[in-house]
């Protein structure tokens, strides 16, 4: 759960632990993600289902940065994506470790353990077993609610700077420009909608932003519990549809050709950090699906750095990314 003293009374600042956790879940997913088989692979029609249902929550968390990135420009701050950025494994940004809920996260093929560990991480606040005492927290969707309370309340005026536009997001959902309170309601709400949902899916939509609505997809933690379904009943499979990639991999434990393909992977992926990084600061910011759409670029080298083959010292282990970051000045190598 959220650490309560790293929580603050501050919008912006809670924005930008907000905008941490949305970058920090992307690594474990994509991960994963790419440890599903295709169906040229023998992948089954579940597993076909699982990686799109993934896929879709990807897409969703780079919408959900780039919305938290124009609250935090439209409140006169600057959004920070930290470099280096998570490492894994490790509690999310502002989570207690080893608490209840997602006390640590890692890099890990798919599993029932992993989509479990999927789910407590988008846990909705009223479907909570351990719920934290008065006035500490719980759930991702409760800090977001409690910074569009905040807003409400008027301390905290909107300057609609660096905005980035609406654009061509590959995924449901689009950006807000959040140029007053109620796009910043809305975009608030697409967040918490398309993350954990709504109890009640009963919220009053300003007319004037109707179209900015999400119309209440399902939220992720349905779309997770949907994987752990078909665990359940066997039509997704371990064994028959999921690479046998290492959990928690190091770049240590690989062979020379397995390292320069992992390099090249960190290399990329600091690459879109920092792309993403420069417009959420550019004064005329670019359409926010390009960087999204670098992803696809990433999922490549992941595919070429698994066909690599075994570890040296683990024949039934295949190498996946690490997902660390390579500095500007150290990817020459790459």
């Amino acid at each position: 759960m959220l650490d309560a003293a790293r929580v603050s009374g501050d919008p912006v600042a809670n924005l930008q632990l907000g905008l941490a956790i949305e970058l920090a879940v992307l690594p474990p997913y994509l991960y994963a993600l790419w440890s599903l088989r295709a169906a040229g692979d023998g992948g089954s029609p579940a597993a076909l289902e699982a990686a799109r249902t993934i896929r879709a929550v990807v897409y969703e968390e780079m919408l959900h940065a780039g919305l938290v990135g124009n609250l935090i420009n439209a409140l006169g701050a600057k959004p920070v994506v930290g470099t280096p950025p998570m490492t894994y494994p490790n509690p999310l940004p502002g989570h207690v470790k080893g608490g209840p809920g997602p006390g640590c996260v890692s890099l890990q093929p798919m599993s029932p353990d992993t989509v479990n560990a999927f789910m407590a991480i988008e846990l909705p606040v009223w479907d909570d077993p351990n719920p934290p005492p008065d006035g500490s927290w719980g759930t991702i969707g409760k800090l977001y609610d409690d910074i569009a309370k905040k807003l409400q309340t008027g301390s905290w005026p909107i300057r609609p700077v660096r905005q980035l536009p609406l654009g061509d997001n590959p995924g449901p959902g689009q950006l807000v420009e959040v140029r007053d309170l109620a796009a910043a309601r809305i975009a608030i709400e697409t967040i918490v909608d398309q993350g954990e949902g709504h109890e009640q899916q009963s919220q009053t939509v300003d007319p004037a932003h109707a179209e900015e609505d999400d119309d209440h997809e399902v939220a992720h933690y349905d779309q997770f519990a949907s994987i752990a379904a078909a665990f359940g009943t066997g039509a997704l499979s371990t064994s028959a549809d999921v690479w046998p990639l290492v959990g928690d991999p190091k770049a240590a434990d690989y062979a020379p050709d397995q390292r320069a393909a992992n390099a090249a992977f960190n290399c990329a992926y600091s690459e879109l950090l920092d792309s993403l990084a420069t417009m959420f600061v550019a004064s005329a910011p670019r359409v926010y699906g390009a960087p999204t759409d670098r992803m696809n670029d990433l999922a490549h080298l992941a595919l070429l750095l698994r066909n690599t083959g075994p570890l040296p010292r683990d024949p039934v282990h295949l190498p996946g990314p690490t997902f660390e970051y390579v500095p500007a000045a150290n990817r020459g190598a790459c």
